[in-house]
């Protein structure tokens, strides 16, 4: 009798996935740790993996590890730490969650914005420091009917700009490298080359994949277009930003505040200068981490077991999709 079908689950997911997988007859097997070291260990004996997001991609070698693996769910929406060149040529299937957590994070980055202009994170340090009179320092400013620029106007980006017109009617411009027509029309937002919504929004919001044209895309020739007094929003890819060129920005006044949640080192360090900076606010790259979103996101355990049993995939990722 043939072994049964394993599926490598390199860090926790929701109870839902595991579910899905137990529903199709699959064992499960829970990696004590997500280090390349223990997944070098197991891989060899898996059919499928599940991974969430790793400190290093999931390339070659721990394809070639395994000769039996098939397919590698993503647990949410970027593909940047899979190889998927290497996947192609391997003949395993990448799949992902691509409609899982847009509400969620788009609710965060509005969440991000407003504690950056109005100080939220602060007037919370103050109250339980014993600075109460710290809040007539604590004066920031509204989104109500202040010019939104949105960088990538895909299914977070979309949202985010749906919250921002019919939540708080404020003008939206948007640059993208594929023009929203449709969704113009639908909520009057706006399209601009990149440097014009950079030099025209009063707050600044990125939803860009991590590719060659995006990495390093914010930095300090750019920094400098924004206008005076600007927010910067980032719950993409912490590639985008150059983060030096961002703290020279602040320092200077150029940028009155940034909200992060992603980081092109993570776990992000300690003792950086950005942490030090008050009108930084920094959060461990939580954006999807709602728990609707984390139910979403675990079931593309669905997808796995679909490639398993011999079925086509809902949401395959080939080297051609824009994550």
């Amino acid at each position: 009798m043939s072994s049964p079908r394993r599926v490598l689950i390199l860090q926790p997911i929701h109870e839902a996935g595991l579910t899905a997988l137990r529903n199709a007859g699959l064992e499960i097997v829970h990696a004590p740790d997500a280090t390349r070291e223990t997944l070098l260990r197991l891989i060899p004996e898996a059919d499928g993996l599940i991974v969430r997001t790793t400190q290093y991609r999931i390339d070659a070698e721990v394809m070639d590890a395994s000769p039996r693996l098939k397919v590698i769910g993503r647990h949410g929406v970027g593909v940047d730490h899979i190889d998927l060149v290497a996947a192609e040529a391997r003949g395993i299937t990448v799949v992902n969650t691509p409609l899982a957590n847009s509400q969620g994070v788009a609710e965060y980055t509005i969440g991000l914005m407003l504690s950056a202009c109005r100080f939220i994170p602060r007037g919370n340090r103050a109250v339980r420091e014993g600075r109460w009179a710290q809040r007539e320092e604590l004066i920031g400013d509204e989104l109500f009917r202040h010019t939104l620029g949105i960088i990538g106007l895909g299914r977070v980006g979309t949202r985010v700009a749906r919250i921002a017109v019919l939540g708080f009617q404020m003008r939206v411009l948007y640059f993208d490298i594929i023009r929203k027509h449709e969704t113009e029309a639908a909520l009057g937002v706006e399209f601009a080359p990149f440097e014009e919504v950079l030099r025209q929004a009063d707050f600044l919001t990125l939803h860009t994949p991590l590719t060659e044209a995006t990495r390093g895309m914010m930095n300090g020739g750019t920094l400098a277009l924004m206008k005076q007094g600007a927010y910067l929003v980032n719950a993409s890819r912490g590639e985008v930003v150059e983060i030096d060129a961002l703290a020279r920005s602040i320092t200077s006044g150029r940028i009155a505040g940034a909200a992060l949640d992603v980081f092109a080192d993570e776990p992000f360090p300690a003792d950086h200068p950005l942490l030090a900076m008050p009108e930084v606010i920094v959060s461990p790259h939580m954006a999807s981490h709602s728990r609707d979103s984390m139910v979403r996101m675990a079931l593309v355990a669905e997808d796995v077991a679909r490639v398993l049993i011999g079925q086509e995939p809902l949401h395959p990722v080939g080297t051609g999709t824009v994550s």
